[in-house]
């Protein structure tokens, strides 16, 4: 039964809002449950006992001044003492297929809600009820438009919310990409998957315009590929699905490029020029103890890195950083998508969002999990384990 954790944390946070919050909290102890062992919370002791004391002054604050934000804290402390998650296991078939589904419901759904279809309508706003909706791009008549003329905010009306899910539920997809096929007992269908995968979710993010992620989505294409121009040649791997994917991502980079980076420009009316002037105006007029320990929930900082130094101070995000940094130095196959994740902190909410942070759960758990299973041979520190197992349910 424990190959249903991950999928289930999946389907819990993005299950409709009545429900969504009872599954998730019970998804979550289900992973508490499966991976806590004390022989993997004797692993990296330094790590996670650094990233405790670090909280602690932000737990303290949000106990007394804003208790509505201590769960918050969970995801990121259940992520830090369960690493390195040996005890938990993964279905690779079975991840997929509910990520896949999960992929198709948003953007589908996405797309109909766009287009004013008045049943997507009707389940919306049964199912995914709002108090007050300040993202009412209206109905379009049609999907032709460029870049954030119009942003479909889906079921969660909020584009940026949206595109934070379509991103965390393809990243897995994306990840699990990387499995030799010989692991893969549905290797005939794993290639055209992946692209049918590549090319939803793309498009999911277009229709939502949150450039953070657009800009994050196609990176995440070309660093491997591109990580150097000395090594290009020797990178880039000619075969026709290669050929055909890096053709779709260079034309939708490049008409979508000039819209992209208007946002993270100089001038005033940016959206990242915008959260810096938010982000220090807010240094200039707290004090010392104010950005050390946080304490402050009201200020919009729409940004992963304010929302941290506004609740939980400069050691909260100190906290945050160093829990990046514990996964990143025990693993190269890693660092490329934790930079990723760095980046998504820049312009948007991801640990600190109440949505995002319980789907990351499981990504976080894949990702470091992935190369072990792949070549479960190799320790950590790069030893050979002798007769090792994966760690992987058939």
């Amino acid at each position: 039964m424990k190959k249903f954790i991950l999928p289930l944390v999946f389907f819990s946070a993005l299950a409709p809002t009545n429900v969504a919050k009872i599954l998730c909290i019970a998804s979550i102890i289900l992973v508490l449950l499966a991976g806590l062992r004390i022989s993997s919370l004797n692993k990296y002791l330094g790590w996670k006992l650094a990233i405790s004391l670090f909280f602690l002054p932000g737990i303290f604050n949000s106990l007394f001044l804003g208790p509505e934000n201590l769960v918050r804290f969970t995801p990121i402390l259940l992520l830090s003492w369960l690493y390195p998650y040996d005890p938990i296991p993964i279905d690779i078939k079975l991840l997929r297929v509910a990520c896949f589904l999960l992929l198709c419901w948003l953007v589908v759904g996405q797309i109909l809600l766009a287009l004013g279809n008045p049943g997507m309508v009707t389940i919306r706003d049964g199912y995914y009820p709002i108090e007050l909706n300040v993202w009412n791009y209206g109905i379009s008549e049609t999907l032709s438009f460029n870049l954030r003329e119009f942003r479909a905010g889906g079921v969660y009306y909020n584009p940026n919310v949206l595109a934070g899910c379509i991103f965390l539920t393809y990243l897995p997809l994306y990840i699990l990409r990387n499995y030799s096929e010989k692991q893969m007992k549905w290797s005939a269908y794993s290639t055209p998957l992946f692209h049918i995968s590549t090319l939803i979710a793309g498009s999911g993010l277009f229709l939502a315009g949150t450039r953070t992620y657009l800009v994050v989505f196609i990176i995440m294409f070309l660093l491997p590929r591109f990580s150097s121009l000395i090594g290009l040649l020797k990178r880039l791997k000619i075969n026709l699905s290669n050929l055909l994917l890096f053709l779709a991502i260079s034309f939708l980079f490049s008409f979508v490029a000039p819209q992209i980076f208007s946002g993270f420009g100089a001038s005033s009316d940016g959206s990242i020029s915008i959260k810096n002037q938010i982000l220090l105006s807010y240094i200039n007029s707290s004090d010392a103890i104010q950005l050390l320990f946080g304490g402050i929930y009201n200020v919009h900082f729409d940004a992963e890195y304010g929302y941290w130094l506004g609740s939980a101070g400069a050691l909260g995000l100190l906290a945050v950083l160093l829990f990046y940094l514990m996964i990143a130095v025990n693993s190269r196959t890693l660092r490329s998508i934790i930079f990723l994740l760095l980046l998504i902190g820049i312009g948007n909410s991801l640990l600190y969002g109440l949505l995002t942070s319980t789907l990351i759960v499981p990504v976080i758990i894949l990702l470091v999990k992935e190369p072990f299973i792949v070549h479960p041979h190799i320790r950590r520190s790069g030893e050979k384990i002798n007769n090792a197992k994966p760690i992987i349910c058939a």
